[in-house]
């Protein structure tokens, strides 16, 4: 009797965590589509209405002519896709370019001087030592085949193709059906953001494909219970992590989400012993393997830039974040300057983090309630509202010779695609309201809410939502293929 009453108090926990996982994701991306359709009102609203259309016509057409099985098991479609998908980034190879500028000349001219053995800017390595990864690998591909801005591009395109892998063989492991694979592969390949920023010398495609990786890994650990298969694959998966947050510090809220999965299955599923003591070992494996990659790199890092880089880089971002007057967005200060300027035996890199973290302090603590939660939503807003439109304008303005008709046709297919990823987490709050479990799905779920709130507390740029991606397009292809399967929750 007492466990009756204990199994039913568990189950209905169970319910409201995934009732409330689900209701937050729903409610952050009304929000997402809110700030969207800000400047594109109209847009917005036909963009939605459109694709709510088109998804109830899917349902309608599927369960009428059974279009499923052909368009996920077709040989001639999955050729036609990767073909469009491969020939979409070639094209970029075709085009003349714009000096770069900005963070992209600091990542782009580095690895020329790396790769010339030149000296590189040794000062704001120190100071934000996560610029150094990219830089590090960009250079060593131009070792061999030389420092054109084509090189950098070759080699997203490159690591853009293994994300894509990743993606189909995740869908693969994590619903142990080949056709959820496809669809993930399919929206990996047509997803426009991912064409467009392989243009850029930076580590966004690198980022996207490494958190891609890791999810990969961690689909084939949930699939058996088995300490050697645990232990094996959770190295691993600690190295992953642990290279992807040297390219950017985001990968402690995958950790965090892994974490947080692991504490959802041991309250609210059956588990031996046995069981338990897997999930404490994997985890502390993570933990381990991520802190002794993330020492490594500072090691590293510090040999060649020849001063101690700090263990948290992250003071100036929260400085940045946390100023009204800017939004949260960059903005240049005379004491960054100033201290870049001492004699190199004076600079002291974490000694920059501290003081401006110490500055991020005392703004939020002279804010009142009302300032901070403004502050909040107009940094949610940069983030999320512009996406769509940032990354069309950045490649406009940096190409020199792309046809006209090619820059609105891509225009029209960023947009679309934005929408419909958008509109599509929107509906998930329909389609899930019966179905309280989030099984595997539930660190995804986390991870997205994750990249996206942690920004509150940081620097925010539109392109900074692009990690975001990742989650979003397996939750579109979880819905889709939910959709497809006639409504049926996977």
């Amino acid at each position: 009797m007492e466990e009756a009453f204990f199994t039913s108090k568990r189950n209905k926990m169970e319910k409201v965590i995934s009732k409330g996982t689900i209701l937050v994701y729903g409610m952050l991306f009304v929000l997402v589509f809110y700030f969207g359709a800000e400047y594109h009102m109209t847009v917005a609203i036909t963009a939605g209405l459109a694709i709510a259309i088109f998804l109830v016509f899917l349902i309608w057409t599927q369960k009428r002519w059974g279009y499923f099985e052909f368009l996920l098991s077709s040989k001639k479609v999955l050729i036609i896709i990767i073909c469009i998908g491969c020939i979409a980034r070639l094209t970029l190879l075709l085009f003349e370019y714009k000096e770069v500028i900005s963070d992209e000349s600091t990542y782009f001219n580095n690895a020329i001087a790396f790769s010339n053995g030149a000296e590189l800017n040794r000062k704001y390595l120190a100071a934000f030592p996560y610029l150094f990864s990219y830089i590090a690998l960009l250079g060593s591909v131009m070792k061999i085949l030389g420092t054109s801005i084509y090189v950098a591009i070759i080699l997203n395109i490159a690591l853009d193709i293994i994300g894509a892998g990743a993606a189909f063989f995740f869908g693969l492991k994590m619903f142990g059906d080949y056709k959820m694979g496809r669809i993930l592969l399919y929206i990996w390949l047509l997803n426009p953001f991912q064409v467009v920023w392989c243009m850029r010398a930076m580590p966004i495609i690198v980022v996207n494909t490494v958190l891609m990786l890791c999810l990969c890994i961690w689909s084939c650990m949930v699939q058996k219970i088995s300490l050697k298969r645990y232990i094996v694959l959770s190295v691993i998966l600690s190295i992953l992590i642990g290279i992807g947050n040297v390219f950017r510090p985001i990968f402690v809220i995958l950790l965090i989400a892994i974490f947080l999965h692991y504490i959802y299955i041991l309250i609210f599923q059956k588990n031996s012993r046995m069981k338990c003591s897997v999930y404490i070992v994997s985890f502390c494996i993570l933990c381990l393997g991520f802190a002794a990659c993330n020492k490594v790199y500072q090691f590293t890092v510090s040999s060649v830039v020849e001063y101690d880089v700090p263990d948290n880089a992250g003071g100036w971002s929260m400085y940045v974040g946390s100023n009204t007057e800017t939004q949260g967005m960059w903005f240049a200060d005379d004491n960054l300057t100033e201290m870049f300027n001492v004699p190199e035996d004076e600079f002291d890199p974490q000694g920059i983090h501290e003081f401006f973290k110490e500055k991020a302090i005392v703004n939020y603590k002279s804010y009142d309630f009302a300032t901070i939660v403004e502050l909040w939503e107009n940094k949610l807003a940069i983030l999320t509202k512009n996406v769509y439109a940032y990354s069309w304008e950045c490649f406009t303005w940096q190409t020199l010779n792309s046809p006209y008709i090619y820059n609105i046709f891509l225009k029209f297919w960023i947009w679309a695609f934005w929408f419909f990823i958008v509109v599509v987490s929107i509906l998930s709050l329909w389609l899930l309201k019966s179905k309280y479990s989030l099984k595997g799905m539930f660190p995804i779920f986390l991870l997205e809410i994750g990249l996206i709130i942690s920004h509150v507390f940081v620097e925010v740029s539109p392109r900074y939502f692009l990690p975001a991606l990742v989650p979003l397009m397996i939750n579109t292809g979880y819905l889709l293929y939910s959709i497809l399967k006639r409504g049926e929750s996977v």
